[in-house]
C-alpha cells in the first residue's frame, strides 16, 4: 500500500473541499473567469522556474505538454468555471454535494475510456448517490429557489472533472513527472480562462471585470493559487501515479461532509434536513465500494491460518 500516495490524495481533497466556500465568496465580488485567469496564471508563473531549472519545459511535447494543456483547459479551467457560474444561483452546499459524485462518475468513465474495470459495488453505489442528487435538486424545486440552472452547471463541471481525472490517471501512469504535468496543466487552465474572460464571460455575468481587485480578493486568490491550485494539483498528480482513477477519486467523498460544514460556518448557508439526507445518501453511495472491499479483507484476514 503506497501510504504517501493516499496521503497526497487525501490532502488534495481537503483543499478542494474548502474551495467551494471560497469560490462562493469570490464570485460575489468578481467574475469567475477573472478569478481563474489570475489564479492559474500566477500559479503557472510560480512553478515554471522550477521546471525550467530541471530542463523539462520542452520535453516530450506530444506525450506530456500537449495532453496536459488540453486536460488543463477542461479541468481545472472549464470544470471549475461551471461550478463557479453555478454558484451564482445555487448554494455552495449543493455544489459540493454534486462534486462528491466524482468517485462514481470517474469509475464509470475509467471503464469506458481507458478500460479500467467497474465492479458491481460501484454500480450500486452510483445508484444510491444518484438518489442523493435527485433529493438535493428536488429540495431546490420544492423551495422554488431558482437554482436548477446552477445545479445543472455544477453537473456539467462534474462531467468535465471526471473526464480530465480519468485521462490524467493514464498520463501520470505513463509519464511519472507530476511537476511537468502540473505546470502544463495550469498553463492550459490559464489560457482557457483568459479566452473565456475575454470572449464569453459576459454571457453569464454582466458585471464586467474588476479593474483593481481589493486586498480581500487578492488574499482569497492567493489562497486559491497556493493551496487549491499548486498544492492540490501537485498532490493529486503525485497520487495518481500509483492509484487508479476510480480508487483515487473515492477520497473525494470527503468533499460533501467537509465542504458543507465549511459553507455553513464561513458563509452562513443553511443546511436543511433534506440537504443533510442528500449528503448522507451521496456519502453512503460512494462509501459502498470501500466498505465492500474492507469487509472482504477483514474476512480474508480472519479466515487466514494463524
Amino acid at each position: 500500500m503506497h501510504v504517501l500516495s493516499h496521503l497526497a490524495i487525501l490532502t488534495a481533497t481537503l483543499f478542494w473541499a474548502s474551495s467551494f466556500a471560497a469560490g462562493k465568496v469570490g464570485v460575489a465580488a468578481m467574475p469567475a473567469s477573472e478569478i481563474f485567469a489570475i489564479r492559474f496564471t500566477v500559479a503557472a508563473l510560480i512553478l515554471w522556474p522550477f521546471v525550467l531549472l530541471r530542463g523539462r519545459a520542452a520535453v516530450a511535447w506530444r506525450s506530456v505538454a500537449l495532453p496536459s494543456l488540453v486536460l488543463g483547459a477542461l479541468s481545472p479551467s472549464l470544470a471549475s468555471l461551471c461550478f463557479y457560474w453555478g454558484m451564482l444561483t445555487t448554494s455552495a452546499v449543493n455544489a459540493v454535494v454534486i462534486a462528491a459524485l466524482m468517485p462514481l462518475m470517474t469509475s464509470l468513465a475509467a471503464r469506458l475510456l481507458i478500460g479500467e474495470k467497474v465492479a458491481v459495488r460501484v454500480v450500486v453505489g452510483s445508484l444510491v448517490a444518484l438518489a442523493g442528487i435527485v433529493l438535493l435538486v428536488s429540495d431546490d424545486a420544492a423551495a422554488n429557489a431558482g437554482s436548477i440552472k446552477g445545479d445543472a452547471l455544477c453537473v456539467a463541471g462534474l462531467v468535465l472533472m471526471c473526464l480530465s481525472q480519468t485521462y490524467m490517471r493514464r498520463l501520470n501512469r505513463d509519464v511519472a513527472d507530476p511537476l511537468a504535468i502540473t505546470v502544463w496543466q495550469l498553463t492550459g487552465g490559464a489560457a482557457m480562462s483568459l479566452v473565456v474572460m475575454a470572449g464569453f464571460e459576459s454571457w453569464l455575468d454582466a458585471r464586467g471585470w474588476m479593474a483593481v481587485p481589493s486586498l480581500e480578493m487578492w488574499l482569497l486568490i492567493g489562497y486559491l493559487t497556493i493551496f487549491v491550485s499548486i498544492a492540490t494539483f501537485l498532490l493529486n498528480n503525485y497520487g495518481l501515479r500509483r492509484m487508479s482513477a476510480a480508487q483515487s477519486s473515492l477520497y473525494y467523498v470527503l468533499m460533501a461532509p467537509l465542504g458543507a460544514p465549511i459553507s455553513y460556518f464561513w458563509l452562513g448557508e443553511s443546511i436543511t434536513a433534506r440537504d443533510a439526507a442528500a449528503i448522507a445518501l451521496v456519502a453512503a453511495g460512494v462509501a459502498i465500494p470501500v466498505a465492500v472491499i474492507a469487509l472482504r479483507r477483514l474476512r480474508a484476514s480472519s479466515a487466514a491460518p494463524t
